[in-house]
């Protein structure tokens, strides 16, 4: 099963440093996290992973970690259902990762960062 089964389509979006989808981008989740399919709507807006500069020379901001990234970002969003957890977002960005063959350190520290620091961005976003 295609976990990603829509072609990822985006365009520039007026802020600087973040992009906009085209089309809706579904992601199927594994079973293990009781999640069914989650769709980030067209027009979404995503600045892909949020690294600072002094570590882009490490991990990119675009990838094979961007599209679980954007499915990350959308779940840390106000427009996201209100059963998913940071904790759960954060798993299933791990869990996307996997999927699109991002390497095993790479991943994890990647997983290990937004747990350790993405609370400030799920606060931001009111949730």
């Amino acid at each position: 099963m295609n976990r990603f089964p829509l072609q990822l389509k985006v365009s520039p979006a007026k802020k600087m440093g973040y992009w906009v989808l085209n089309d809706n981008f579904i992601y199927f989740p594994t079973a293990k996290m009781h999640t069914s399919k989650i769709i980030v709507p067209k027009d979404f807006e995503t600045n892909f992973a949020s690294i600072p500069r002094i570590f882009r020379n490490i991990i990119q901001v675009w990838g094979k970690h961007g599209k679980a990234a954007i499915i990350h970002d959308y779940l840390y969003t106000k427009k996201c259902t209100p059963e998913v957890t940071r904790k759960k977002a954060d798993q299933i960005f791990l869990d996307a990762m996997k999927f699109s063959k991002v390497g095993f350190f790479k991943r994890q520290l990647m997983y290990r960062v937004v747990r350790l620091f993405g609370d400030i961005n799920w606060k931001k976003e009111g949730l």
